[in-house]
């Protein structure tokens, strides 16, 4: 009798835990959300090497919102728009809300042609 009072709780205990909410993982709801911010974000993925950057230029709409990315191939550089007031060595996100054309630099000394490094953000 005791051995099936026992096996009973046990598998009480189980359904218990088992039908817990997860509240580590995120709802359908949620990744759904984040996936439609995502999806309006333009992405770039720039690599930054001594003593350059490719792609050296991106264009985007005025209005759109950015994200780059910057994979630092060979020592720590980043990336700085003075213009804009963002700056970051790993990853960027702004909105483009000006027309124009914006100069980036490497925000790191990376070397003696550190300040030849740069690259170009068109606005449309």
């Amino acid at each position: 009798m005791k051995l099936v009072v026992l096996f009973s709780f046990l598998v009480l205990f189980l359904f218990v835990v088992g039908c817990g909410e997860d509240v580590s993982a995120p709802h359908a709801s949620e990744s759904l959300e984040s996936a439609v911010l995502d999806s309006d974000v333009k992405t770039f993925n720039v690599r930054a090497f001594r003593f350059g950057y490719d792609p050296a230029e991106i264009r985007v709409k005025k209005g759109d919102r950015v994200r780059i990315v910057i994979d630092n191939s060979d020592t720590l550089h980043g990336i700085r728009f003075p213009e804009l007031g963002v700056s970051d060595m790993d990853v960027i996100e702004f909105t483009a809300n000006e027309v124009g054309t914006f100069n980036w630099r490497c925000n790191n000394y990376c070397g003696e042609d550190h300040m030849k490094m740069g690259g170009l953000l068109i606005v449309e």
